[in-house]
């Protein structure tokens, strides 16, 4: 039952994003030279006609309350009300995906990156009528806002995990403020050149941090996941073999599958001993 339950909540958070950007999209018009708008998707469909608000009001809307609002708030109120118990098996099984790598105090944090990303999306559609410049500059103070919380809160248990999302903040608004200057017609050629060469080189700089990190984390994604070959590769001695091992029956024994399927492959067993009466 609990491994239906993680697949259905796994599936929901899979198809969130598509469904809010497409449901986001019947609300992207634009004006055309007859005078009336039409929508980005489809130029057959206009804008605001009966049968296009019969739309949106019928399906747009209540997907976007459900979807975009509904489902991350469900997921905060069955965290919320387990988060004394976030270590338990059964918890960790359904809901483990959403708050494993955060610290306990921001369980919840997964799902304010989540709104962070329906708010840019929103911003890009219903203030698709404003100059480019402000609507940048309304996504650049969403990006800093979001940057300020995060140094603030370091809602990861891991200092590199930290470290890389305030880095993707960062070059997430560098890439937008050298774009900005894209829209004017008067910027120079060299100019043009240099702002094209900073935003290819802070994004080459995150993802050679991101590739560095991969590589630190990996002997820890290893020794969870595949303790077997965590244990014929990584360890060296005999002793540090058999603490692994008294490690993987601890975890056994609390019902961690990895660890019974690596001790199951070597026939070893994890019970303990029971005590001989005298």
């Amino acid at each position: 039952k609990d491994k239906y339950i993680t697949t259905i909540i796994i599936l929901l958070f899979m198809a969130h994003p598509n469904v809010v950007k497409t449901m986001f999209s019947a609300f992207s018009c634009k004006p055309l030279g007859d005078g009336n708008s039409y929508l980005n998707a489809d130029f057959e469909v206009e804008c605001w006609t009966r049968s296009h608000m019969a739309w949106i009001m019928l399906v747009a809307v209540p997907s976007l309350i459900i979807w975009g609002v509904g489902i991350p708030l469900v997921a905060w109120f069955m965290m919320a009300k387990h988060r004394w118990n976030l270590d338990c098996r059964e918890v960790k099984a359904k809901f483990g995906f959403l708050f494993l790598g955060y610290k306990p105090t921001a369980y919840f944090w997964e799902l304010i990156i989540l709104y962070r990303k329906i708010a840019m999306a929103s911003i890009s559609v219903f203030l698709y009528s404003i100059d480019r410049p402000i609507q940048a500059l309304i996504i650049m103070g969403v990006i800093t806002l979001a940057l300020y919380v995060q140094e603030k809160k370091l809602p990861f248990e891991r200092r590199n995990l930290n470290e890389m999302e305030s880095r993707s903040l960062i070059v997430s608004a560098i890439t937008i403020y050298c774009g900005l200057y894209y829209l004017s017609s008067d910027i120079e050629i060299k100019s043009r050149w240099f702002l094209f060469t900073l935003i290819i080189v802070s994004n080459l700089y995150f993802l050679i941090l991101w590739g560095r990190s991969m590589l630190e984390t990996l002997p820890d994604y290893i020794r969870v996941k595949k303790p077997g070959i965590y244990r014929r590769c990584c360890l060296k001695t005999e002793a540090e073999r058999e603490n692994f091992d008294k490690q993987l029956k601890a975890l056994a024994r609390d019902g961690d599958e990895d660890a019974i399927f690596a001790l199951k492959r070597r026939k070893i067993s994890w019970d303990e001993p029971t005590p001989t009466k005298i």
